[in-house]
């Protein structure tokens, strides 16, 4: 990840550099563009359509496929553009509070970063260092080049070479699986480090990622996912499907009741009613509303770049295979 003298990572997004498998996915974009500007491009405006386009293609038909379900997809791609802003998309908070928040179901507590390194998400003690001998971020707290390698997978440092990531273990046929969307979630993100949350308001309570989405929805006064579902005309989850938990006469939190509706009618393995609908049409919306995008100004477009999944296929497997032939 290129960074400035303070080991700053030079993103527009910070938060793309607090976790080294996220910058390194951050980084293996960075390297596709390239490959794609030198290889396949006659001008940086042709490198970044075809960047971008591919990309979307990706979104749509490989991981809402995977994440939504062909029927979600299919709605969402059919239906019209009923979004109440004429030409400005505003995220809905249905899908940035609650619904997108499905991934951290999906997460990890360990992870395989190439053939010889195997990490932890998060250290034990969350008041643990950030890397060897020091926190928080940049150059003073960083550790020399000659450090050991983290135990850990938090980042805001360079890269120690032993970190590599191999992209291939994270996408295509020998990628490590992810964990079930369901309401399970791993120990690390029910304690998050002091790195990640640096001074808790609320007590050691406030470590809890599922704590923090569940008062974020109630910060944003989120509807629950009975009224939603009762919106789209879905038959919701009956109080014995959705079990024992905090709800009172407002109905279920919508965080939650996406992820028991995933487990319960996606087994686990992919969203389903509420939750695939507005992850569907928010990501469906983002590209009608986009006027650049292939959906809107080629919207008969297919990927012209190779791929290995076949004639007329793309897929993040691509992305990696492609951006591992950049040499600076």
């Amino acid at each position: 990840m290129p960074r400035n003298s303070q080991q700053r990572a030079l993103i527009g997004d910070p938060r793309n550099d607090e976790n080294v498998i996220v910058s390194q996915i951050h980084l293996m974009f960075l390297k596709y563009h390239n490959v794609i500007r030198e290889k396949f491009a006659r001008s940086f405006e042709e490198a970044q359509t075809l960047v971008r386009w591919h990309y979307q293609w990706v979104v749509l038909n490989e991981y809402l496929r995977l994440i939504c379900g062909d029927e979600a997809g299919d709605a969402a791609l059919a239906r019209p553009s009923t979004y109440p802003y004429a030409t400005d998309f505003a995220m809905p908070v249905e899908f940035a509070v609650a619904a997108f928040r499905f991934g951290h179901s999906q997460v990890r507590a360990r992870y395989a970063l190439n053939a010889n390194a195997v990490r932890d998400l998060f250290p034990d003690d969350p008041n643990a260092p950030r890397a060897p001998g020091a926190g928080g971020t940049g150059s003073d707290e960083c550790p020399p080049p000659s450090a050991a390698p983290p135990g850990d997978l938090r980042g805001g440092c360079r890269l120690h070479p032993e970190m590599e990531v191999d992209m291939l273990r994270f996408f295509g046929p020998n990628a490590q699986p992810s964990r079930k969307i369901d309401t399970k979630i791993v120990a690390p993100l029910l304690n998050l480090p002091s790195s990640v949350v640096p001074d808790p308001k609320d007590g050691e309570a406030e470590r809890s990622l599922v704590t923090r989405n569940l008062k974020r929805g109630i910060s944003f006064g989120l509807p629950s996912g009975e009224a939603i579902a009762a919106h789209y005309g879905i038959t919701a989850l009956t109080p014995a499907e959705i079990g024992n938990i905090p709800g009172g006469g407002d109905g279920t939190p919508l965080f939650f009741y996406i992820l028991k509706e995933a487990e319960i009618h996606g087994k686990g393995e992919r969203l389903a009613g509420v939750g695939a609908r507005i992850v569907a049409e928010t990501f469906v919306d983002m590209l009608k509303m986009d006027p650049a995008s292939f959906l809107v100004s080629a919207p008969g477009w297919k990927p012209t770049l190779e791929s290995t999944l076949g004639e007329g296929s793309y897929g993040m497997v691509d992305i990696a295979r492609l951006a591992s032939r950049w040499k600076p």
